[in-house]
């Protein structure tokens, strides 16, 4: 990898359709140009529609070019992260993923993978300042002031670990107890089979259900039963099984 062309994300992290890539140092628009041969040079502040081909002249994606300065280029290519990948490859150039450092660029980097609005404006506060204003304040009280609001904050910062870590819940129990039928009631559409026949439920389903502000990983389970058919006692055993370890982990 070239160590004098530098590459920089600036679409935000997680999936999207589009990713903007910017590619600066010296001689970073020639390095473009490269791999769009015979193609004029775009003027700064010009956007150009590219072709941009490998070493052995095979399609690699069809981008848009923004020249800001012949030091100076952003990529916008299509969201495949193989894609990208190999486009960085063959420009030569590493992208620089700085991990973040500081509260505020930690909370910005969760921030485009936020598991509901609650908690995209818990990030968005804590982008913007807020939990370290907290915390310089709290260095600011006396002794037993500082225990009191050492542990409220403590309280608070428990209820946000599950607003924005969604927890598993498990709905387990004995057979025909209504576990798939509430399942699909919170889901809010018909996810699993409901059937009055013992033992229907034999996989865990999973689907992400918002209850109030909070996500919840929700889990339907296969019911509980000492003795089975003999035909279907393996399957359905299989079935508990996996039921019990999703216990033990909710």
């Amino acid at each position: 990898m070239s160590t004098g062309l530098r590459a920089r994300e600036l679409t935000a992290p997680g999936r999207g359709a589009i990713r903007v890539l910017q590619i600066s140092g010296e001689g970073a628009l020639q390095r473009v140009l490269r791999l769009a041969s015979g193609r004029r040079v775009p003027a700064p502040g010009e956007f150009a529609f590219l072709a941009l081909r490998d070493g052995r002249g095979d399609l690699l994606d069809e981008a848009i070019v923004l020249v800001d300065s012949p030091a100076q280029v952003e990529l916008h290519l299509h969201g495949a992260s193989a894609l990208v990948t190999r486009v960085l490859h063959e420009l030569g150039v590493a992208c620089d993923e700085s991990e973040p450092r500081t509260l505020e660029q930690l909370a910005e980097a969760r921030l485009a993978n936020a598991a509901s609005e609650a908690a995209a404006r818990l990030l968005l506060d804590q982008a913007q300042g807020a939990l370290r204003t907290e915390l310089e304040a709290l260095l600011r009280r006396t002794d037993e002031d500082f225990r009191v609001a050492a542990l409220e904050l403590a309280r608070r910062g428990r209820l946000a670990h599950w607003l924005l870590n969604p927890p598993r819940v498990v709905l387990a129990g004995p057979v025909n107890a209504g576990k798939s039928t509430l399942f699909n009631l919170l889901v809010g559409r018909e996810r699993v089979v409901v059937d009055p026949t013992p033992g229907t439920t034999r996989d865990a389903v999973q689907e992400r259900v918002l209850l109030g502000a909070h996500v919840v990983e929700l889990f339907d389970s296969a019911g509980e039963r000492a003795h089975a058919p003999p035909r279907e006692s393996g399957i359905e055993r299989a079935g508990q099984n996996m039921a019990a370890e999703l216990r033990r982990t909710a």
